[in-house]
């Protein structure tokens, strides 16, 4: 949605006067919001990331108290 509505605002100023020239006021604009798009997209990457290996090291964790307390029997 972000970088959708910021094309469309550069798209747009295009036909504003002056006809062919896009403010600087409306590239400032659009620059934050590839900036604010990018950083919400780095910051999901990262929580996805710190949640698959926390849950990996929980799994880990489990397997080996499980080996401990259940030790498989010995013939």
């Amino acid at each position: 949605m972000l970088l959708a509505s910021g094309i469309l605002l550069a798209y747009i100023s295009l036909f504003l006067p002056p006809p062919g020239e896009i403010d600087d006021s409306v590239l400032y604009i659009f620059a934050q919001i590839l900036i604010y798009a990018g950083s919400i997209f780095g910051i999901e990457q990262y929580i996805s990331l710190r949640l698959d290996n926390s849950q990996q090291t929980t799994v880990n964790r489990l397997k080996e108290k499980t080996i401990e307390i259940f030790p498989k029997p010995t013939n």
